[in-house]
């Protein structure tokens, strides 16, 4: 497993997020794969990430945005912001979006919120369940072992891909 993403829909097109450490060998890993297609794959270094948590996260976005992702809709679009909802371990956001965008919600929040870094959001992810595949670690798990199965990360029944042997091995062991 190189890494895990987080892939929604955004423009019209497909977006992704992932470590930065782990980007341009994903990038050049699937660009392996965008001759067969008629598509682009390319990193986009104009836009923000934000994470918004805490139990007051959904009241003090409500005001900024005209609607909020859910378990229905777990992915908004309203201009040049993709909203994205993640329900574990309680009820956050995140906003990729430009630096306009990011600035005038941050003035927003400023008073109302505690302002963190990067490092809380991944404790958040961790203290989910999501697995951390960096460049340190990147190749040295299969799927399994990252506890993807059970937040529905893989699928058993499609698709050709890199590896498919060893995830099909690992969850139907030959019985001898």
């Amino acid at each position: 497993m190189w890494s895990n993403l987080r892939v929604f829909r955004r423009e019209g097109g497909f977006a992704w997020i992932e470590r930065r450490s782990l980007r341009d060998a994903q990038l050049t890993e699937l660009k392996k794969y965008a001759v067969f297609s008629k598509v682009t794959i390319a990193a986009n270094d104009d836009l923000v990430l934000l994470g918004v948590a805490g139990f007051q996260a959904r009241a003090a976005l409500a005001p900024l945005f005209a609607a909020l992702p859910d378990a229905a809709t777990p992915v908004v679009s309203e201009g040049a912001t993709s909203l994205l909802w993640f329900e574990h371990p309680g009820e956050r956001f995140l906003l990729v979006t430009d630096v306009d965008t990011a600035n005038r919600v941050t003035d927003a929040l400023r008073g109302e919120a505690q302002f963190n870094n990067s490092q809380q959001w991944l404790a958040l992810n961790i203290e989910a369940g999501l697995p951390v595949i960096d460049s340190a670690n990147s190749g040295q798990f299969i799927p399994q072992a990252t506890n993807l199965q059970a937040l529905g990360g893989i699928s058993f029944k499609k698709g050709c891909y890199t590896g498919q042997e060893m995830v099909a091995r690992a969850k139907f062991p030959r019985r001898q």
